[in-house]
């Protein structure tokens, strides 16, 4: 008998219940609270169990917000191909969509009340906001091409004769120290 496939209708449910027990097979929260302890010697965090146990609860619950982040943002964003045609982004109610029965998978996985489902909520989408306000500040503009090049070329030639103008009205001791020693600097021919 071939192995079964995931229907295509319960793939956001599928991958909240790969993400959580991906979090809890590995291990990852557990093994990077370890090594902090033992690399900054802060041994002081697993003295007491009820607070380690909680601050283990709020790191797993950030470990799985940033892997949702992440997921949402692959599944929803990136262009994924479909058979033979062009790769396109999911379209917005699609991604809608995904993102509710994703969130509401999640929600009955981890046992969570409405409560619990709508703070998750709130802020996975700080998190998103966060994320794309980074991004958004990562890229420098650049100029428009050959007009703002020359805008900017001109600013700074007005800047360095005024600079100068300014220099040979100035009294003499505002002149720099390199000029009195070595005279004036020559104009460029």
């Amino acid at each position: 008998m071939p192995p079964e496939r995931p229907n295509a209708t319960d793939a956001p449910g599928e991958l909240a219940k790969r993400i959580s027990e991906a979090l809890l097979r590995e291990r990852v929260v557990p093994r990077f609270m370890d090594s902090y302890v033992v690399e900054n010697g802060r041994h002081a965090l697993q003295v007491h169990a009820s607070l380690y146990r909680d601050l283990l609860t709020l790191l797993q619950r950030e470990a799985l917000l940033a892997l949702t982040v992440r997921a949402l943002e692959i599944v929803c964003d990136e262009p994924q191909p479909v058979g033979k045609s062009k790769p396109r982004p999911m379209l917005r109610r699609d991604a809608t969509a995904f993102r509710r029965k994703y969130l509401a998978s999640l929600a009955r996985q981890q046992g969570w009340t409405a409560g619990d489902t709508l703070d998750f909520q709130r802020d996975l989408q700080i998190y998103q906001e966060l994320l794309a306000r980074a991004a958004a500040k990562g890229r420098p503009r650049k100029p428009f091409g050959w007009r703002a090049r020359q805008r900017r070329g001109a600013l700074a030639n007005r800047l360095k004769w005024r600079t100068i103008r300014l220099s040979t009205v100035a009294p003499f001791c505002w002149i720099p120290r390199s000029w009195r020693t070595r005279g004036w600097p020559q104009a460029a021919r």
